[in-house]
């Protein structure tokens, strides 16, 4: 798990939440942060520390992007197995399934962003 500060500071602004929507959600959870944020679409799987809560990136199962994207995480498809249980922190887990491919967009897959 690692901290986010020094990649948010060099970090592109589209790459993470925007400073005003950032310091709003604080002050939203400043007497108590939530235990996880989830999020999707960033095609890499992290665990990070911010605010005193853990953020999970779940992964892509299609493909990863090109090198073109910074890696904050693991740049690998697959799934989050997620076991929530009272009393203590979410544990997330990165799991590969058998059979899942590893493509790369614009390597092994056409771009069907940019034609």
């Amino acid at each position: 798990m690692t901290s986010t500060g020094a990649e948010l500071a060099i970090s592109p602004p589209y790459r993470f939440l925007p400073p005003p929507g950032h310091h709003r959600l604080a002050d939203l959870f400043r007497e108590r942060a939530p235990a996880l944020v989830m999020s999707g679409h960033v095609h890499q799987y992290r665990v990070a520390r911010l605010d005193g809560a853990d953020h999970l990136w779940a992964p892509t199962t299609w493909a990863v992007l090109p090198a073109t994207q910074p890696v904050f995480g693991t740049k690998r498809c697959g799934i989050v197995s997620l076991d929530l249980a009272a009393g203590r922190p979410p544990q997330p887990e990165f799991v590969v399934p058998d059979g899942i491919a590893q493509l790369t967009l614009t390597s092994d897959l056409p771009d069907p962003y940019h034609q």
